[in-house]
């Protein structure tokens, strides 16, 4: 899975408010800063936003709160940041599946889905409830290693280096090329300032040998892109699975 460490407004947002809290860049940040994550507490993106918004507190001089909103494919969480006030405050962690969503579903927000984190999911193959499950690297790993799980295959282009015996999805038959990626969101009308002072931070802290060696053991590697490359993977994500979402037929409702 790769960290793309960066700012894009959501497109998702209903609404620009006032701000009453300062816009220059040197005055943000004046108060704690809220990273909502789309998924339970334990897994891979709760991992990241935790290892980031301690190296944003340290360097930015205010706490950074994170709080776990799952539900809905993270479509809860996205939800809460868009529709909270553009000041920089509150940001939004969510995965590759942020791309999914929009193509699939007929109507968004929604509630609840079967697994609110890919750990739940990972326990439910190894209690038997179910056979198997698609999860990022991070939560699966450890239960590979130790035998408590089979790793049928990777959906990445090359094996991943902790777990070199599995093979890709196309090594496995199966003709497909797909990376997990994690970003952090900010609402829409967000100032500029702001953006860019939290976009050239995260692309910092992206590359901090310490934060390289703390996700790398769970399969997370940091790529720290900007919020112009960032959006042009998330279109192409979007354009590509609403591409396979309409040739399988695919449409899921509330």
């Amino acid at each position: 899975m790769k960290v793309l460490a960066q700012n894009l407004l959501i497109g998702a947002a209903v609404a620009v408010l006032a701000l009453t809290e300062p816009t220059r860049a040197q005055d943000y940040p004046a108060k704690p800063i809220h990273i909502i994550v789309g998924f339970a507490a334990g897994g891979g993106n709760d991992i990241i936003a935790r290892v980031f918004g301690q190296k944003l507190s340290e360097s930015l001089g205010q706490p950074v709160i994170v709080e776990n909103k799952p539900g809905g494919g993270a479509i809860v969480a996205t939800d809460y940041v868009a529709k909270s006030p553009p000041d920089g405050y509150t940001l939004l962690m969510s995965a590759s599946g942020i791309s999914i969503n929009p193509a699939v579903y007929a109507k968004l927000p929604y509630d609840a889905i079967p697994y609110k984190s890919a750990n739940e999911s990972v326990l439910a193959v190894i209690s038997g409830q179910v056979t198997t499950t698609i999860a990022d690297a991070g939560p699966v790993i450890q239960q590979v290693k130790s035998g408590i799980a089979r790793a049928l295959a990777v959906a990445t282009p090359k094996r991943i280096d902790d777990l070199p015996d599995v093979p890709t999805l196309k090594e496995a038959g199966a003709d497909v090329d797909a990376v997990l990626w994690s970003g952090i969101f900010v609402p829409k009308g967000t100032p500029p300032a702001i953006v860019k002072k939290l976009e050239g931070e995260l692309m910092r802290i992206a590359k901090l040998p310490d934060v390289i060696n703390r996700l790398k053991p769970l399969g997370i590697d940091t790529v720290g892109n900007s919020s112009a490359e960032f959006a042009k993977i998330l279109a192409a994500d979007i354009a590509r699975w609403s591409a396979v979402a309409r040739a399988a037929n695919i449409r899921m409702e509330q």
